[in-house]
């Protein structure tokens, strides 16, 4: 960041406004999909990968001496073709915001200019903090739904990445139900199934609403060991349940609560607007792949994270960033140079000086997909609006809901 007295120039300078947004992310809450889907960049707007399939192993077929074996053709890999999705918005320092900063500097207020200029900073930066924003949004929907269904400014992107069917299911019992809920019986469902393929899952995804139904679960309550005398008429703590899953299903609990504010009004005057959370209440993922940074890791009394071997360990996709226009007329030498300034591997902001007025515009652009190359490999359960343990309907503490319970379908953005 410049120092003072600040200019005009210094708003106007990409370097000094890249640092400036560099500082602004480093004081911004983390990003959970950026764990699983690390950033590269692509050569083209088609995006093309090998999915992993998975299965139980086969038995090797017995032979004679001398017996001529039959081919079998592989079935580890399986292509998926997609294009990415461009984005882009664009803002402008009018000639107001520019005489207020000229007269500010004729004054000599340099209290007032800083104020000014770092306001106008968080301005140029919008656009940056919302592209990141509809990465994790993107990212997010392939990992807690296999799907991406976003009505935006008119365009409708919906594409299917796959997965396992067996890996799409319900639980048996209604975790909100703090009386009924059966948690262990639940995961030892998801568990099971995904042995038969195997695949033993290292950490389970969720948010801190769901987090505290574990808490306040009766069974669970009556098995973890605890001293806690007055348990029953409270929750266990986070490093309990922590531990319980650790010891028990050698499980890591990843919890995120990251939300976004949405603004779309789509092309059928359907609007979600308002604020929702990357993770709805009562959906969870397990799945084995690298872990994400201790923040984001419900603690435990462990020296360390429970690690599992094999099993199909991975990343789980990328986030695929192909070329933008404004990429593409900085390379060619059509947009002057320095006018151009890629961010987050392959944002492009272009800065331009508008020929008629005293003022700057700026685009911000982005041409972006993930993809999910461990789709066969992510186990999804929704834990809302089931029947209780003891087949009775589910008793929903409303209390401990912020209004997204029981939500399965994929928020628009």
């Amino acid at each position: 960041m410049p120092t003072n007295p600040l200019t005009l120039t210094d708003l106007l300078s990409l370097n000094n406004m890249g640092a400036y947004y560099e500082h602004k992310v480093l004081t911004e809450a983390p990003y959970l999909s950026e764990n699983y889907f690390p950033a590269q960049k692509i050569g083209s707007n088609a995006l093309k990968y090998l999915q992993t399939s998975v299965s139980a192993p086969v038995l090797a077929n017995a032979s004679n001496y001398d017996a001529q074996s039959l081919p079998t053709n592989r079935d580890d890999f399986q292509e998926q073709l997609f294009s990415t999705q461009f984005f882009r918005d664009e803002s402008v320092l009018n000639e107001s915001d520019i005489m207020e900063i000229e007269q500010a500097y004729a004054n000599n207020d340099d209290a007032y200019l800083a104020t000014l200029i770092g306001n106008l900073f968080d301005d140029k930066t919008k656009g940056l903090s919302s592209m990141r924003a509809r990465r994790e949004w993107l990212g997010m929907q392939a990992l807690m739904n296999g799907k991406i269904d976003m009505h935006s400014n008119g365009i409708h992107l919906q594409l299917d990445y796959g997965g396992k069917q067996e890996f799409q299911q319900d639980a048996t019992t209604d975790w909100s139900d703090a009386k009924e809920a059966n948690v262990m019986k639940d995961i030892r469902m998801a568990l099971d199934e995904m042995r038969k393929f195997g695949l033993k899952p290292n950490q389970i995804i969720m948010n801190t609403n769901t987090f505290r139904w574990l808490q306040s679960s009766e069974k669970l309550k009556s098995t973890v060991p605890t001293q806690n005398i007055n348990i029953a008429n409270g929750e266990l703590f986070d490093s309990q349940v922590g531990d319980f899953f650790a010891q028990i299903f050698k499980l890591n609990i990843v919890c995120y609560d990251g939300q976004y504010q949405d603004s779309d009004v789509d092309d059928r005057q359907h609007s979600n607007q308002g604020f929702h959370s990357y993770i709805p209440d009562g959906k969870v993922v397990l799945m084995n792949a690298p872990l994400p940074d201790a923040a984001f890791l419900i603690p435990t009394s462990l020296a360390r994270p429970v690690v599992t071997t094999g099993g199909g360990m991975q990343t789980v996709g990328k986030m695929n960033f192909a070329p933008t226009p404004e990429e593409y007329g900085m390379r060619s030498g059509k947009f002057p140079a320095g006018s151009v300034q890629l961010f987050d591997t392959g944002v492009a902001f272009h800065e331009y000086q508008n020929d008629k007025y005293y003022r700057t515009e700026d685009i911000t652009s982005m041409n972006v997909l993930p993809s999910l190359e461990g789709a066969t490999q992510i186990f999804r359960m929704n834990v809302t609006g089931q029947s209780s343990d003891n087949g009775s309907a589910p008793k929903t503490d409303n209390s401990q809901s912020n209004g997204n319970s029981g939500q399965t379908t994929p928020p628009k953005a």
